[in-house]
């Protein structure tokens, strides 16, 4: 972490002036900015923001520990996730803007396979497989699969005379 800047000191002085008074979010887009700041033990992932708790958290029926992301509200994240509309949007429509903004479907992804990780350790694996599926579903959509390496399922092979997959090497 090193030295916090300005607006990082802003930002934990209106944590401790604010806490427990109302609730406190960091937008999930910003990446790691809640454990850069040394919040861990306080932040709850729901959906796209990550809610910065008063006390340490700890493992419950509804938030569970996920390895590489920590605690996540799993009833509140499934309520939201069921919320959102841009999944299916962007399944449907089948392809992303640009790239250099595709760090938004990558969100959406990494939101449902955390959120599928946190189901499957309560036992619900058919819930859980469907929503990781979703999510790479965004992420195929979005044709930025290659982010998810180890995530994603290889491609069927090409039928014979057809085109080979987008992203798949020529050999030379």
């Amino acid at each position: 972490f090193g030295m916090p800047l300005r607006s990082d000191i802003l930002v934990l002085q209106m944590l401790k002036d604010n806490l427990g008074q109302r609730p406190f979010y960091i937008s999930r887009s910003t990446a790691g900015y809640a454990q850069a700041l040394g919040l861990d033990a306080y932040a709850l992932t729901q959906g796209l923001v990550t809610k910065i708790a008063p006390t340490p958290l700890t493992a419950s029926a509804d938030t569970v520990a996920v390895g590489g992301l920590g605690h996540v509200d799993v009833a509140r994240g499934l309520a939201l996730w069921k919320s959102y509309t841009f999944p299916a949007a962007l399944i449907r429509r089948g392809d992303w803007v640009d790239r250099p903004s595709a760090s938004i479907p990558a969100l959406y992804t990494v939101t449902a396979l955390a959120l599928g990780q946190a189901l499957e350790q309560q036992g619900r694996a058919a819930q859980a497989q469907s929503i990781r599926q979703q999510g790479l579903d965004i992420a195929e959509g979005a044709r930025i699969t290659d982010w998810f390496v180890g995530a994603v399922p290889a491609s069927p092979a090409p039928a014979a005379g057809s085109d080979a997959p987008r992203g798949t090497p020529i050999p030379a």
